[in-house]
């Protein structure tokens, strides 16, 4: 049909012009890798900036997926599986930086920020926040197929961590309990963010488990693991609304194991 034609005309020319931004990202983050691999750049930071470069063409991939289902009423599933690829290897990089370590020491925190000692709390949010804003997008994308769904409670989870432990909880405590100082703000937002996302996991670990089963049982565990999370950094940041909700939760839980 000539308006299908039309429709189609339309989109290749418009995601043509998408592919040369999301190309323009691609080479920045080449000479990136460059600046890191020629110790021009910290390996930290460089990591950093590496990972908001990617976010920017998941972003991309996103919204050429959006014209896709307006211009032609479908969406395009190629983009879609890109953008969720980025997103993994996004966590994969920020993972190597902060861990992957859900309930790790303060010592061990610590140690792991000192790669991004000289990366602002603000910077480390923004980061966060637009990884976050990209996977909302791309899990709105994917809801009804139940697959790909499922596939989203990991890379729930793992952000979840990398959220944690991308923050020196500390320092970051101290700020928050005297609500004072330059960094209060982001500060704020981060334990907003965090406690957010571990309560995702939480339910998202736990549904997949009811629905699977004992096929699932290390969903349970993480469950578990990010419930006890939860409940210590709601303590600590004097949020106490459900924690005796939570610790009863999290008390039968245990118990089933």
């Amino acid at each position: 049909m000539a308006y299908s034609d039309n429709n189609q005309d339309e989109f290749n020319s418009r995601a043509g012009a998408y592919t040369v931004i999301i190309n323009s990202f691609a080479e920045k983050e080449k000479n990136l890798k460059e600046q890191i691999t020629g110790e021009i750049l910290p390996v930290g930071r460089g990591t950093l900036l590496l990972c908001d470069q990617a976010l920017n063409r998941a972003s991309v991939l996103l919204a050429i997926n959006r014209l896709s289902v307006t211009l032609l009423k479908a969406r395009n599933l190629r983009r879609l599986e890109d953008a969720r690829k980025i997103l993994s290897g996004v966590l994969t990089s920020l993972e190597s930086v902060v861990t992957s370590w859900i309930d790790m020491s303060y010592t061990d925190n610590l140690e792991a920020l000192k790669k991004i000692a000289d990366v602002p709390v603000e910077k480390r949010l923004l980061l966060i926040q637009k990884f976050g804003l990209a996977m909302s997008l791309l899990d709105d994308e994917i809801a009804d197929d139940s697959k790909q769904r499922w596939t989203m409670v990991d890379m729930e989870g793992r952000f979840a961590v990398v959220a944690k432990n991308i923050l020196d909880m500390r320092t970051a405590l101290q700020i928050f309990l005297n609500m004072e100082g330059g960094d209060y703000p982001a500060v704020a937002a981060f334990f907003t963010i965090i406690k957010r996302q571990l309560h995702r996991a939480v339910d998202l670990y736990r549904t997949r488990y009811n629905v699977l089963g004992r096929t699932a049982d290390d969903d349970f565990r993480c469950a578990i693991s990010c419930l006890a999370v939860l409940i210590r950094i709601c303590g600590w940041t004097k949020d106490l609304r459900d924690v005796e909700e939570m610790r009863k939760k999290l008390m039968l839980w245990e118990s089933q194991r």
